[in-house]
């Protein structure tokens, strides 16, 4: 890991526009569960349409034989298609509606505020000066270190996890030795390693905030390895959760930064 050389390669992202981009994402699944609920009334309407074929005795409308039996399922289901589309019996309509209050019903659900957020930023107002010291040092927002620190340590300068890591930052052994870390259980310390660490992973990934996550908490190696966010339920939830809470943190200015 060569961490000596810190030099900004690009500016730092400051997430402004993940809001802009979950919305862009929630309205991309709306516009997928219409065209679903769009097929489905398709397909229903063409089942009654099937149906109510086969109640017309034989030598009615249609000759019988096996082409004019494709030739009628064809029909049924391009007129099933279009019924759909013109909304005539709004059954997709309904669908829809059902369908995309569950899912803003999620997306709100994942931007609320969470519970043991309060507590953690209350022990962090101690060490409100030195985050701020590593965010004008290596150029990375005060609320994205609050969220990381949220997310590795809950506040807790003496937290040490099953793997050894340890500190706010949760720094291992061999990290904090190569960052110069003489004390790791020094809140300071643990701090500015941590963000130069995440600064200098920021560096490494172009700055795509995403990946620097994922790489603090699987590694680089597995980043470069899997070509993106490795498909590890601890990492992928680890980056979400604290996409999470930095969005909701700057948006409702928890921290006063």
């Amino acid at each position: 890991m060569k961490v000596v050389d810190l030099k900004t390669q690009s500016k730092f992202i400051p997430l402004k526009h993940i809001a802009k981009t979950k919305q862009m994402d929630l309205q991309r699944r709306k516009a997928k569960l219409r065209e679903a609920a769009q097929q489905f009334e398709a397909i229903f309407l063409s089942y009654i349409l099937k149906t109510m074929r086969q109640s017309i005795p034989k030598g009615g409308l249609f000759p019988q034989g096996l082409a004019n039996n494709i030739y009628n399922s064809m029909f049924n289901t391009e007129v099933a298609k279009q019924l759909a589309k013109r909304n005539e019996f709004g059954l997709a309509d309904i669908l829809f509606r059902q369908l995309a209050g569950k899912l803003q019903m999620h997306q709100n659900n994942a931007t609320e505020q969470p519970k043991s957020i309060r507590p953690t930023i209350e022990k962090l107002k101690k060490f409100q000066p030195i985050i701020h010291k590593a965010s004008k040092k290596y150029s990375v927002s005060q609320n994205l270190i609050y969220a990381i620190i949220h997310q590795e340590s809950g506040g807790n300068p003496q937290a040490i996890s099953p793997k050894g890591a340890k500190g706010l930052m949760q720094l291992m052994d061999q990290t904090a030795k190569e960052l110069g870390v003489v004390n790791v259980w020094d809140p300071e310390e643990n701090i500015l390693a941590g963000v130069k660490y995440f600064r200098w992973l920021l560096n490494e990934f172009n700055g795509d905030v995403n990946l620097a996550l994922a790489a603090y908490n699987a590694g680089p190696e597995n980043v470069k390895r899997y070509g993106g966010i490795p498909p590890f339920k601890e990492t992928q939830h680890y980056v979400q959760k604290v996409l999470d809470l930095f969005e909701h943190l700057r948006q409702n200015e928890v921290t006063n930064i």
